[in-house]
């Protein structure tokens, strides 16, 4: 049985799979156990279903979630920020001065 952490990193490939090319949940998750060995025909990680199934039961409300933070995000403005030297990012991320 892999990680959590492993099982959890195949689940987001597996949502996003799903989301891709528009699979219902069994077929995302069987498709991507085949990918990983084709010749076995495992099961999948119980965990991994575990999340994949209870995230794709909730997809509605998840994107409707994001949509909300998306417009939210949308409406600050953010160009007194970027238009700020002093506040200028030097190479590395490390903030530098202007002055």
């Amino acid at each position: 049985m892999p990680s959590r952490h492993r099982s959890r990193e195949r689940a987001l490939q597996v949502l996003f799979q799903m989301d891709l090319r528009k699979q219902p949940v069994d077929e995302a998750l069987s498709s991507y156990c085949d990918s990983l060995n084709p010749e076995a025909g495992d099961p999948p990680d119980p965990f991994m279903a575990m999340l994949v199934e209870g995230a794709a039961a909730q997809t509605e409300a998840i994107d409707r979630r994001i949509s909300e933070i998306a417009r939210l995000i949308h409406a600050i403005d953010f160009t007194p920020v970027l238009s700020d030297p002093s506040l200028a990012l030097g190479a590395g991320g490390a903030a530098v001065s202007t002055e």
